[in-house]
């Protein structure tokens, strides 16, 4: 089964897209702070999205509350491909704009808003 198939499946059984994207986006902080990134030891999108849905599971990503930052694994610097919110800041990211990065990066400009909003409402999302 290939990662785009195992996604599909997922959204199918009535998994929302963001759920997947924020899974992906905590695994690629413990991956990098794990120090995975580029080995053999990064597991598959087919498997992470896979029948045993291994995007459920738990993984270990560092608090940065030592250093002001959020320990909410759930939050807007996660999901837009940061492992920490002074990262996201530095890079001119912030909550209201989380949506335009994606792995750590700007994909998106403002003049973007209403065709993403649009397409994540194409995605069941709000």
């Amino acid at each position: 089964m290939t990662a785009w198939k195992a996604w599909k499946a997922r959204l199918r059984s009535g998994v929302t897209a963001q759920e997947l994207t924020e899974a992906v986006a905590r695994y690629a902080a413990h991956c990098r702070f794990k120090g995975k990134v580029g080995t053999e030891h990064t597991m598959m999108g087919s498997t992470f999205f896979g029948p045993n849905e291994r995007w459920k599971e738990r993984y270990e990503i560092p608090s940065t509350t030592e250093d002001g930052g959020d320990d909410d694994a759930g939050s807007w610097w996660l999901a837009a491909g940061f492992s920490a919110r002074w990262e996201a800041e530095n890079e001119g990211c912030s909550e209201g704009k989380a949506w335009m990065f994606e792995g750590g990066k700007q994909v998106r400009q403002p003049e973007d808003w209403q065709a993403y909003k649009a397409g994540r409402a194409g995605e069941g999302q709000p």
